[in-house]
């Protein structure tokens, strides 16, 4: 792991952040009169999966007919009885 005085880091840093992001150094130690007080590190992204359950399972829409979910009366219980909460 390669190891720079803070002076240095101070100077190169939009370098030395290029270099970290794009993998030429894994980590760098920044050293503050030779003892080691940091670490510049990439963030590494997540690859996020989306659709990993599409098509499996139904949710039902409250709003059409034929929903045999939770009456109006149930869910203004668990709200309150607020005139500007809307089911449908």
């Amino acid at each position: 792991m390669q190891s720079i005085n803070i002076h240095d880091a101070k100077t190169y840093l939009s370098r030395l952040v290029d270099e970290v992001q794009s993998g030429q150094v894994d980590a760098l130690i920044i050293a503050r009169a030779g003892k080691p007080v940091a670490r510049l590190v990439p963030i590494r992204q997540h690859k996020v999966r989306l659709g990993l359950v599409a098509g499996k399972y139904l949710i039902p829409d409250p709003c059409t007919e034929d929903y045999q979910g939770i009456e109006r009366s149930a869910v203004h219980a668990l709200l309150g009885n607020d005139d500007n909460i809307s089911i449908c």
